[in-house]
Formats: structure tokens, C-alpha cells, sequence
């Protein structure tokens, strides 16, 4: 299992990413990517379905947490920046999504990831399930 982590934010597209944006994550943004994601893994639709469903998740958390905002417009409402790849590593999908993040919140966010890093399947259930009780 992949584990999480600090990721270099200036990533740059290659020949294995099916699907690369850096940008304001809008609500339409999040839809057109969605529905790439569904098009472009045709392997299987539970895979396609959880996919989409972790982007959605991780997708809407860069729109409302990244420090790095667009604040371009004025009908618009700001949307964080970021950036997410899929790739296509032959027999896997990898998807990484990554913001910036206020210096302030580092070292909280580090040890965060420090932490589940460390839990196996279960742990991680339990841990998530006590993560949305909490107010």
C-alpha cells in the first residue's frame, strides 16, 4: 500500500499521467475532472467509482483549505489551487493532489501524515470512522 506524504508541488506532466491539472479547483473543474476520471479507467467501474470518489474527497479539500487561492473575477467565489495527477502505472492507478499549505500548519499536517501512515487497513477504518464523529 502507497503511504502519504509531502509532495513536491511542482510536478510536471509526463507520458505516464492519464490526467494532469494545476489550477483553481472549481466546482466545475471537479466535475470535468470527475467525469475524466470515469472515461479514462475503463478497466473496471469499481475502481473508476473509487477513484472518483477519493478525488471528489481530496478535490473539494484544495478547494477550501489550500493557502494559494484565485481570486480572479467577481462572480466567482475564491477556490484554493492545486494540482492532481493520474497515472497509469500498468497494473495500478496512482493519484496524487497536492496544495499549498500555510507554514503555520506544517508541522501539524506532517505528523498527521506521520501517524496514519503508521495504522494497517483496520486501524485506519477505525481511525476514520472516530475522524467523523468529531465536530
Amino acid at each position: 500500500m502507497n503511504r502519504f506524504g509531502i509532495i513536491d508541488y511542482n510536478l510536471q506532466p509526463d507520458e505516464k499521467n492519464i490526467i494532469y491539472y494545476k489550477g483553481a479547483f472549481s466546482a466545475n473543474v471537479l466535475s470535468r475532472i470527475s467525469m475524466n476520471i470515469r472515461k479514462n479507467i475503463l478497466c473496471s467501474k469499481v475502481v473508476a467509482k473509487k477513484m472518483f470518489s477519493i478525488f471528489i474527497e481530496l478535490g473539494q479539500n484544495v478547494a477550501l483549505y489550500s493557502a494559494e487561492i484565485n481570486n480572479y473575477g467577481d462572480q466567482e467565489p475564491d477556490h484554493g489551487i492545486g494540482v492532481i495527477l493520474v497515472d497509469d502505472c500498468g497494473d495500478s492507478f496512482e493519484l496524487t493532489i497536492g496544495n499549498k499549505v500555510k507554514k503555520e500548519w506544517a508541522n501539524q499536517l506532517k505528523e498527521k501524515i506521520e501517524k496514519i501512515n503508521t495504522l494497517n487497513e483496520q486501524e485506519l477504518r477505525k481511525f476514520k470512522i472516530m475522524q467523523r464523529e468529531q465536530p
